[in-house]
């Protein structure tokens, strides 16, 4: 498995979509398989503490070193890297099924597969101004300056 980036931008006005790349071989004799492909918040210890985004993609074609990729929307609600507790850290995690059941024949984990990180370069400073009766009263000045009047 790879990332379309790593780390990941995560802008704190619209997030940002991860592209996850991987590559399947099914079983001989398969007729397709089961994918599941998830983003995990684990803990210093390895233990799943969360789901991030996830999806099962079933009934995929059989095939051998088949590549594709499917994407995830990475919501500005979640915490950069630097902002999890200490040992935290995000890992995606995929599984491939048998040919027409749910018996997993193989595995990618924060065991073959590097962490993801979250963060954030852009700077973006959120406005202190106050808000007063609903409206944002920061600009009141300039406004008037330009001809507005109340």
């Amino acid at each position: 498995m790879s990332f379309s980036e790593n780390p990941l931008e995560l802008n704190p006005l619209v997030g940002n979509d991860l592209i996850i790349n991987y590559k399947y071989t099914s079983e001989t004799g398969s007729n397709g398989n089961h994918i599941y492909i998830a983003l995990e918040l684990l803990d210093g210890d390895n233990t799943y503490q969360s789901t991030i985004s996830e999806i099962t993609l079933n009934n995929q074609s059989a095939g051998n070193n088949t590549q594709r990729h499917v994407s995830f929307f990475i919501g500005s609600l979640h915490l950069l890297s630097k902002d999890l507790p200490q040992g935290y850290y995000y890992q995606v995690k995929a599984i491939l099924y048998k040919s027409g059941s749910w018996e997993e024949i193989s595995f990618a984990s924060y065991i073959n597969t590097p962490s993801l990180t979250l963060r954030d370069t852009s700077n973006y400073q959120f406005s202190t101004n106050k808000i007063v009766k609903g409206a944002d009263i920061g600009w009141m000045t300039e406004m008037e300056a330009d001809g507005f009047i109340w």
